[in-house]
């Protein structure tokens, strides 16, 4: 347990600026990991302001100063945070491109992912010298976790159909009304649309109502694209699996 009672802690850091729609997500997520555990037992909230600055719109890329500093930032909060048993990191990137495109060569943004955890793995690595530590790194890095929505979050908050249809209807006239019908019949099409941002008229100001209100994640998951990919990929995390079974009622 940690000092509030919580069996286990997500920092979930996020490139877009407003990380809360994907906090939900991660819930969401975390039901379909383990269906009966208490979700008042595990802490979706705490960030690190730092790193989740770092981490908006991939600031870190740049080798020059101050991409140099922010990369450096984010690689050692995350570091700092996972050094703790019970503490996991969600990092979400975009894909950037549709699910059915190529997989290889990498997207540029799991390129990006993979630098920041090879710096993570040096700033684990002085942390168990510092505390004569003599736990696996591996095991540590183990508990950083990639969201990975195909072309974009959007992909994934747009699959909530039932309450985009009503956001539309309410705040933009019922402009794509006929969209999301469209979608809800054929949700695997939005892993292949490119800048499914562009494709609804709903914005950031939604998006948390997508994420959070009656999200459909079985039927998101059973399409069986980037949302299920990620879900799997947390279910496939021992210490994660572990830490929900605590947390069972």
């Amino acid at each position: 347990m940690t000092d509030r009672g919580f069996v286990a802690r997500i920092m979930v850091l996020t490139e877009d600026h407003y990380p809360e729609p994907h906090r939900q997500l991660v819930r969401v997520m975390l039901r379909l990991v383990e269906p009966s555990h208490n979700a008042a037992k595990v802490d979706v909230q705490g960030d690190d302001s730092r790193a989740q600055e770092a981490a908006q719109g991939n600031l870190g890329k740049s080798r020059k100063s101050p991409g140099h500093q922010r990369r450096v930032a984010l690689a050692r909060a995350i570091a700092t945070e996972i050094f703790t048993p019970s503490n996991f990191v969600f990092y979400h990137v975009d894909a950037d491109r549709c699910f059915g495109a190529p997989k290889e060569p990498k997207p540029e943004n799991v390129i990006f992912f993979e630098s920041i955890i090879n710096t993570v793995r040096q700033h684990l690595e002085a942390l168990k010298v510092q505390h004569e530590d003599s736990r696996a790194t591996d095991e540590m890095i183990a508990r950083v976790m990639l969201l990975l929505p195909y072309y974009s979050i959007e992909a994934w908050l747009f699959q909530n159909t039932r309450v985009g249809r009503e956001l539309c209807a309410k705040h933009h006239r019922a402009q794509h009304v006929e969209r999301f019908e469209h979608w809800e019949q054929n949700r695997e099409v939005l892993d292949e649309c490119e800048k499914p941002k562009d494709a609804s008229c709903l914005n950031t100001s939604h998006y948390r109502d997508l994420a959070m209100r009656e999200y459909p994640a079985r039927a998101v998951y059973a399409i069986g694209k980037s949302f299920a990919e990620t879900v799997d990929r947390l279910s496939n995390c021992a210490s994660l699996r572990a830490a929900l079974e605590l947390a069972v009622y």
